[in-house]
């Protein structure tokens, strides 16, 4: 049975997480390879994204000392945390 309008409307909406898991699963039955790596990544930043921004608004404000230590996990573009190139 098809779903109300106002059952469709009262549903909270779909995060960025869920929504990217859509795609990997999609990316997994009709894409190629690519597809599913590139689905893989964008899943990861997501998630990295949202943990992130749960911790900062949970935290005090940091010091000048440790934005430059967590600046420096964080890495320049292109680089690893890990230090692997």
């Amino acid at each position: 049975m098809a779903q109300s309008y106002s059952e469709v409307a009262n549903r909270p909406p779909v995060s960025k997480v869920q929504s990217l898991r859509g795609t990997l699963a999609n990316a997994h039955r009709r894409g190629t390879e690519a597809d599913i790596i590139e689905a893989r990544r964008d899943l990861a930043m997501a998630k990295i994204e949202q943990y992130a921004a749960r911790v900062v608004a949970e935290a005090p404000a940091l010091t000048d000392a440790q934005r430059e230590r967590l600046a420096g996990l964080l890495g320049g573009v292109g680089q690893r945390i890990d230090g692997a190139a």
